[in-house]
């Protein structure tokens, strides 16, 4: 499980797939003519 293992795990596609999520996110926000923001940041 992913709790056993934290310093062995490797997130690359989680983060390959936020960083698309955040793309889509920041077309979202422009087109309603506001300032994207980094949900990274936000969540963390």
């Amino acid at each position: 499980m992913l709790e056993e293992n934290m310093d062995e795990a490797d997130l690359t596609n989680a983060n390959k797939l936020f960083d698309e999520f955040q793309q889509q996110m920041d077309k979202i926000f422009e087109d309603a003519d506001l300032r994207p923001t980094n949900l990274k940041n936000e969540f963390s």
